[in-house]
């Protein structure tokens, strides 16, 4: 691609050199652009991918420190019947709240492609995480839905 571009050379016709550099220019920042909007894509999903591992891992912080899991488990049974969508948050803290606090469906959904997208893992897992149980059998029990 870099022999397109010439800076330098014999003096003589230009013609139809001058739109061959240019297309290669063009080319070129197409594919920084393309590259760029990749790697954005790549870096969001990983750090969706960390905030929902790092909620189960202050989840095991705080049974550690408290050596209480039932209470964890029962503060968050609390915050999955009472939230409600938080007017100050927006997208770019949302990864750092208790429970999703802008409500999205996308962070109450198990499937592999909704999960690559949420920034919370559900609230029922977590509980499910703490208490050893199904997590279905949570779900039914805070949300009052079967699946």
């Amino acid at each position: 691609m870099w022999g397109y571009l010439r800076f330098g050379g014999r003096r003589g016709s230009r013609k139809g050199k001058e739109g061959n550099s240019t297309a290669a220019i063009l080319a070129f920042l197409a594919a920084v652009a393309g590259l760029a909007t990749v790697f954005s894509f790549l870096g969001r999903l990983s750090l969706l991918a960390v905030s929902r591992t790092r909620e189960f891992f202050a989840d095991a912080r705080g049974v550690e420190l408290t050596r209480n899991p039932n209470g964890l488990a029962n503060a968050l049974r609390k915050i999955a019947k009472n939230s409600r969508k938080l007017k100050v948050a927006n997208v770019a803290t949302a990864h750092l709240f208790i429970a999703d606090p802008l409500k999205r469906k996308v962070n109450e959904k198990t499937s592999k492609l909704s999960s690559l997208f949420s920034t919370h893992p559900p609230i029922y897992m977590r509980i499910a995480v703490l208490e050893n149980r199904d997590p279905e059998e949570v779900k039914k029990e805070i949300y009052g839905i079967e699946k």
